[in-house]
């Protein structure tokens, strides 16, 4: 079987096998830095079985390794696969749904498809290197989308934000297959970084001219049209209290207490509710008379009695 593999010894030392078509080469490694040529043995001197590899002690008898004929009885597994990335990427996407919520396998699964598999798919898992992993970034962020099959194709320039998000992708698929001894690679360690001219995208905040608009008009327009808009209790209390839009989607009469309103759910884009974004989305606030004044009107001006607040 051809292939490279990584072995721990009893003793601590690291064995490297590199096995061609003819040839078997042995490399000690010294803390999986420097590494020393030791000498080459046949292929037809060596048995390797795949999932449960082990080296017979006797092929070393007649090579310069015979010094490490009894450290090879307790040899185990360090690293043994030539899978591609592709197919761990797949084993990893297993687990990630078994465990995340609907966004963020949403988010793995894009960044996969449309950055990270077009330039590491096809590459071997014991090949992958951090520089390959800043290679995704690198061209993600002059090239856009690198799938040529994606419906939507961004044209470069991305975001410092979607590019962190791509590299916390990247750190958190190699740090599943370290776990399962696909790689001993630690990108988080060795400077994964987002390219330098990456820029947050600019925010349009609105002045005060529109907000006194907002807080005195309840209608807006649409087509040439003016009409009721329902939401405008909505818009004002987000003003007011920086909630996000999933939180405010969230809001249930009974989470205003007073002048104090618990926030403890929120609504994501697939229309499931969830604890929020993180472990500080759960938190009660102490509203203006104003923002509760919105609380109820929008409560009393629902056409039926509603549980949400929205």
């Amino acid at each position: 079987v051809q292939g490279q593999y990584l072995f721990q010894l009893d003793n601590g030392q690291i064995l490297a096998v590199l096995i061609t078509i003819d040839q078997c080469l042995i490399v000690f490694l010294d803390g999986l830095v420097n590494g020393i040529q030791a000498g080459r043995i046949g292929l037809q001197h060596i048995d390797v079985i795949v999932r449960d590899i082990f080296l017979r002690p006797h092929i070393f008898a007649d090579d310069p390794f015979a010094q490490c004929r009894n450290d090879l009885s307790g040899l185990k597994i360090f690293h043994s696969t030539t899978k591609r990335c592709s197919e761990v990427w797949a084993e990893y996407l297993i687990s990630v749904k078994a465990t995340a919520g609907t966004s963020y396998i949403e988010q793995v699964e894009k960044n996969g498809r449309n950055y990270i598999l077009p330039v590491i798919g096809t590459r071997q898992i014991g090949d992958l290197s951090t520089g390959m992993l800043q290679d995704v970034l690198n061209r993600a962020y002059k090239e856009g989308c690198l799938n040529p099959n994606s419906k939507r194709q961004s044209r470069g320039n991305l975001s410092r934000k979607t590019l962190q998000g791509i590299r916390g992708v990247e750190v958190s698929f190699v740090k599943w297959a370290r776990q399962h001894k696909y790689t001993t690679l630690r990108p988080e360690d060795e400077n994964l970084t987002v390219p330098k001219g990456a820029r947050q995208k600019g925010r349009k905040i609105l002045q005060p001219d529109s907000l006194r608009v907002l807080l005195s008009t309840d209608t807006r327009v649409v087509r040439g049209k003016v009409e009721p808009d329902e939401n405008v209790h909505a818009y004002r209390l987000a003003v007011m209290t920086g909630l996000r839009p999933g939180e405010l989607l969230g809001l249930r009469v009974g989470d205003l207490d007073g002048d104090r309103l618990h926030i403890g759910r929120a609504i994501n884009r697939q229309n499931e509710e969830t604890s929020g974004k993180n472990e500080n989305a759960i938190r009660t606030v102490e509203l203006h008379p104003l923002a509760v004044n919105e609380i109820y009107a929008s409560k009393f001006e629902a056409p039926f009695p509603a549980r949400s607040a929205f």
